[in-house]
């Protein structure tokens, strides 16, 4: 059985974890915004392995908070708080809408996780520092994969999420 956690952010990841073997099958980092054929690969890619060893992906659901900034009215120039979406935002649901449109044709079981929930689990916040930290404990096998990389880390996380919980 396979886990597969998606941080569908900016600079999020991708993580494939094999339960019989116990080991990581694939980290990636999330393509680019120029790059989305990329993204359609690797999800096309994960459609045959439903049959042939069973695969159960979990994503992370992006946050919707927008950030309100003080613009003046166009009609009468007086100061309106307004909401606008940062542009992690809306790569976020871009990738996310993407994914589950793969999903859903694909028939590939999957579950959607909100990050306080999954950062529960593992006693976590929002410091990406300790997520980094925990997935390279978790899986030492890709600390050099990892680095840094708060994406690629969180995805394995919501990964184990999965095979732990789901």
């Amino acid at each position: 059985m396979y886990y597969v956690g998606i941080d569908p952010g900016k600079k999020g990841g991708i993580a494939v974890i094999d339960i019989e073997h116990n080991s990581v099958k694939s980290l990636i980092k999330m393509p680019e915004d120029e790059n989305k054929e990329e993204l359609k690969e690797f999800l096309t890619s994960l459609a045959p392995l439903r049959d042939l060893v069973g695969i159960k992906v979990i994503t992370e659901r992006p946050i919707l908070k927008p950030h309100f900034i003080n613009k003046p009215c166009s009609r009468c120039k007086t100061m309106m708080k307004t909401a606008v979406m940062q542009q992690g935002v809306m790569t976020s649901l871009i990738n996310y809408g993407i994914i589950l449109g793969f999903l859903y044709a694909y028939e590939i079981p999957f579950e959607e996780v909100e990050s306080a929930k999954w950062k529960k689990a593992f006693k976590l916040d929002k410091d990406k520092s300790k997520s980094i930290k925990l997935a390279k404990q978790l899986f030492p096998s890709v600390i050099n994969d990892i680095k840094s990389h708060d994406g690629m880390a969180e995805a394995l996380l919501i990964a184990e999420y999965g095979r732990r919980n789901l």
